[in-house]
């Protein structure tokens, strides 16, 4: 139970920034007018110009097992944090006492409650975890050819400059996801092999990479896939990757990058337009990219 006059303290995950006077009871919950904020005076926080702490004094007593609902803002960080957990806790404010135990003021001050003992109550134990953040990994795409249909090398360039890393599971998945018309081939690695990865399966237009170690990090992380372009160039026509840890069903960092052209070789041809005669007819072509050799 949590009684009148109570004060809850949430306490923020790593890299989050609390918004003042932003507290809204939204479900069995109701809080004093004005008896909310952010720990400015440091009674908790170490800082008062970013506080680790928003505290708020419950109105109305609150039964056992009942699910309480609020909100308040906050900016989100930056980047993702290891072990990212909120910490909620209760606390009474006890009242004033002399030094033989009597009680000279049982009201309750407002905050920070100067020459109060705080009783603290219940708590998650930090056991609260954070929901998931997912970070980019900016990559870039440049094909060897730009041929319909043509069997190419396809050059990405990744960068996870923050380290994901797996717990559970002994390696760390990359998956790249091509427009439809793309298809990787089964065993999708160019050379030369990157030797962070150990393996990489293509079907279809998702080749799936995975890495040796259980973490990935790095700038410029190069690797070459072994593709066929399609016969025109895909709508829509982005590229997209995502990596994966612990959850094969999450990824944990995501972007999309806008796809190349597929660009076919121009011709022309000219013939007589005579019904019925015999003549000699002329292709003209425009190569899309320089020949090989002078012959």
């Amino acid at each position: 139970v949590l009684m009148a006059n109570v004060v809850l303290r949430i306490t923020r995950a790593m890299g989050y920034k609390l918004m003042d006077r932003t507290l809204l009871a939204l479900r069995v919950v109701k809080f004093k007018d004005s008896e909310h904020g952010l720990d400015i005076q440091r009674v908790w926080s170490s800082s008062f110009t970013d506080p680790d702490d928003y505290w708020a004094a419950l109105d109305t007593d609150v039964a056992a097992d009942t699910t309480i609902l609020f909100s308040f803002k906050a900016d989100l960080p930056l980047e993702a944090f290891p072990a990212p957990f909120w910490s909620i806790r209760s606390y009474t404010i006890m009242p004033l006492l002399d030094f033989d135990g009597e009680v000279l003021n049982a009201t309750q001050p407002h905050y920070p409650w100067p020459g109060r003992t705080r009783l603290q109550g219940g708590t998650n134990d930090g056991a609260f975890p954070d929901f998931l953040l997912v970070g980019p990994i900016p990559f870039t795409v440049e094909p060897q050819l730009q041929t319909p249909g043509a069997y190419t090398e396809i050059t990405f360039v990744f960068s996870i400059l923050q380290e994901v890393s797996a717990v559970v599971e002994l390696s760390v998945r990359l998956e790249v996801k091509g427009p439809e018309g793309f298809v990787f081939l089964d065993k999708c690695f160019g050379s030369p092999f990157n030797p962070a990865f150990t393996k990489c399966t293509g079907y279809r237009n998702t080749a799936t990479l995975v890495t040796i170690q259980p973490r990935l990090r790095g700038a410029g992380i190069v690797v070459i896939l072994l593709a066929y372009n399609p016969r025109i160039t895909p709508q829509p026509n982005y590229w997209s990757t995502a990596v994966f840890t612990d959850d094969p069903n999450q990824y944990v960092r995501y972007s999309s990058q806008l796809s190349y052209e597929i660009i076919g070789m121009p011709v022309l041809f000219k013939g007589n337009n005579q019904l019925g005669e015999s003549a000699s007819g002329f292709f003209t072509f425009s190569p899309v990219r320089p020949s090989p050799s002078p012959l």
